[in-house]
C-alpha cells in the first residue's frame, strides 16, 4: 500500500508502515515499531501525515536517542491547531507561509493548512536529522581519532617505562657487581 493509501488504526496498514520504515536507512527497527504504535494507539492522525509524522518521528529518535513520543506530539499539536503551532514556534515559519496557513484555515479548509503545515515541520526535522547525523559522525571520527593517540602514548609510555626498568636493572647489576650493597 503506498503511503497515501493508509487509514489510521487498521492493523493491516500500520503493519505496512511499520515494514516500509524498517526498510529504510537510517531508522532503527525498534522505533519504526514504537512510532507505529504510538501513532496507531492515539488515531489523531492519518492517511499521509500518519505516515509522515511515523516516518519523522523514528527517524530523529535513531538520530538523537529522544523518544519517537516527543515528535509525535509536535504533529499532534499540529493537527489540533495549526496556527497555534506556528504562533508558539513549534514550526518555523515565513510571513508568506504562516498567511497562507492562515488564509486556509479561516477558509474553513484546516485539513489543508494541517497537511501543508505538516509537510513544513517535516522538512525542518529532516534537516536536524541529517545535521545531528553530520555532527555524529564527525564525532565518531573524532573519538577515533582520540583513541588512536592515546594508544600511540600508551605505548610511548610503555617504551619509557621499560627503557627505565631495563636501565634501573643495569644499573643494579653494576652496583652488585661492584660489591655495594644497598640496604
Amino acid at each position: 500500500a503506498a503511503k497515501g493509501d493508509m487509514v489510521s488504526g487498521t492493523t493491516e496498514s500500520l503493519t505496512a508502515l511499520a515494514d516500509q520504515l524498517r526498510a529504510m536507512d537510517g531508522i532503527s527497527l525498534s522505533n519504526a515499531d514504537a512510532a507505529v504504535q504510538a501513532l496507531g494507539a492515539t488515531g489523531k492522525l492519518t492517511g499521509e501525515n500518519l505516515a509522515v509524522a511515523a516516518e519523522t518521528a523514528a527517524r530523529w529518535a535513531t538520530a538523537t536517542g529522544e523518544d519517537v513520543d516527543d515528535v509525535i506530539k509536535h504533529f499532534e499539536e499540529i493537527r489540533d491547531d495549526p496556527l497555534k503551532a506556528m504562533e508558539d514556534g513549534l514550526v518555523k515559519v515565513t510571513d508568506e507561509q504562516y498567511d497562507h496557513i492562515n488564509a486556509l484555515v479561516e477558509e474553513g479548509n484546516a485539513q489543508r493548512a494541517v497537511n501543508e503545515l505538516v509537510g513544513i515541520y517535516q522538512a525542518q526535522v529532516n534537516a536536524a536529522t541529517v545535521e545531528v547525523v553530520q555532527h555524529k559522525n564527525l564525532a565518531q571520527l573524532a573519538w577515533g581519532e582520540i583513541k588512536r593517540a592515546i594508544g600511540t602514548a600508551t605505548h610511548a609510555v610503555e617504551d619509557f617505562v621499560l627503557s627505565m626498568l631495563e636501565n634501573l636493572g643495569e644499573a643494579y647489576r653494576k652496583v652488585i657487581n661492584w660489591g655495594i650493597t644497598l640496604a
